[in-house]
């Protein structure tokens, strides 16, 4: 979630890993013209499925070296990661970084899944791998997450966890989520695959193997 999404909101309401597999979108954030072309044109399409095609088999490969007596897992980010901001974004005349947009289409409850995402969540399942979303929204946002996760085709995750909103005015969002995943692998899991839409989200070990999604709208330190 954008730091000027999450501060909006919370107004309103008071170890090495392996090397990130990168995609090959506009660096973020882009000017609203270019983040239209490029996710209109199909290129944000063209980018996304193979990164999520590579993950897919890697989690094939990962699950045929598991440790004995240890728990695959999959660690999923939520926003334009597994949900897509764009549709709601692109009607408004606001950036694409505007914090109480973004709020608004997080609190609809209404974003459509990125389908690639989906179908390495139902493999996942279909394999006995637990999944796990972290993600930068936080608690108020709960109710609605869940909501739309369900509406999207997210039925089934073993925990959901979000920022804390104290942890908002930390400067980067990379110690909470490592630490998340730091604590899914002492609980005696093995994150195989972990997929973000940020370097942010993939940073600080803790995950097998790691991969990137395009993201122009928006940049999370």
């Amino acid at each position: 979630m954008p730091r000027l999404l999450a501060a909006a909101l919370a107004a309103a309401t008071l170890g090495a890993g392996a090397a990130v597999a990168l995609a090959a979108p506009p660096p973020p954030p882009q000017p609203r013209p270019v983040v239209v072309e490029y996710y209109d044109s199909g290129s944000y399409t063209r980018d996304t499925v193979p990164q999520l095609r590579k993950a897919r088999r890697a989690l094939r490969a990962e699950l045929r070296t598991l440790e004995k007596g240890r728990k695959p897992a999959l660690v999923l980010d939520i926003d334009d990661t597994s949900l897509s901001q764009y549709p709601c974004r692109k009607p408004g005349d606001l950036p694409f970084d505007d914090g109480p947009a973004g709020v608004n289409c997080v609190m609809s409850g209404a974003l459509p899944p990125i389908v690639e995402t989906r179908q390495l969540y139902q493999l996942a399942l279909r394999r006995g791998v637990k999944v796990f979303f972290i993600t930068g929204r936080v608690p108020q946002m709960r109710d609605a997450t869940i909501r739309n996760l369900r509406e999207a085709g997210f039925t089934r995750y073993q925990k959901l966890v979000m920022r804390p909103t104290a942890d908002l005015s930390a400067p980067s969002v990379i110690p909470f989520k490592a630490g998340q995943r730091r604590k899914i692998e002492r609980a005696g899991y093995d994150i195989l695959v972990n997929v973000g839409d940020q370097d942010s989200d993939l940073a600080g070990g803790y995950a097998n193997r790691t991969f990137k999604l395009p993201n122009p709208m928006y940049f999370i330190p």
